[in-house]
């Protein structure tokens, strides 16, 4: 329904937001005064961690037809769950999108501790050497 509206956050990668741009007139979150003008259409907010908490429940508060928010990540604690619930909102998550990412990124630095890279990155660039 190219009539329904979106609030989003930040933007996404391209083609994901190739797909949502296509179905849905796309809102951005910054954009107060079309919020306003649309709060009646718009269905679904798209988020990663902006905004929180009670700045996140202003803001639904303003929209009467809210579905669901989606959040672009793993947790939701920025997410007032009571808030949505009592409104009958959905909300949902991405579980487990992030994992080989953390565990790449902890071994990595687990290696850069072992061997000293920041240490030896930093006496190869020191021209007193």
């Amino acid at each position: 329904d190219l009539h329904m509206a979106v609030l989003q956050g930040e933007p996404f990668y391209d083609e994901f937001q190739r797909r949502l741009e296509s179905s849905y007139d796309v809102i951005s979150i910054k954009d107060a005064k079309n919020i306003q003008k649309r709060r009646e259409d718009i269905k679904a907010i798209f988020v990663h961690d902006v905004p929180k908490g009670e700045e996140l429940t202003k803001l639904t508060d303003q929209l009467p037809n809210l579905k669901a928010i989606v959040n672009h990540g793993v947790g939701v604690n920025h997410i007032d769950l009571e808030a949505a619930k009592a409104r009958g909102i959905q909300v949902s998550n991405t579980p487990n999108c992030l994992n080989g990412a953390v565990a790449d990124l902890a071994f990595a630095l687990l290696l850069a501790a072992a061997r000293r890279v920041v240490e030896g990155n930093a006496r190869s660039r020191d021209p007193s050497i």
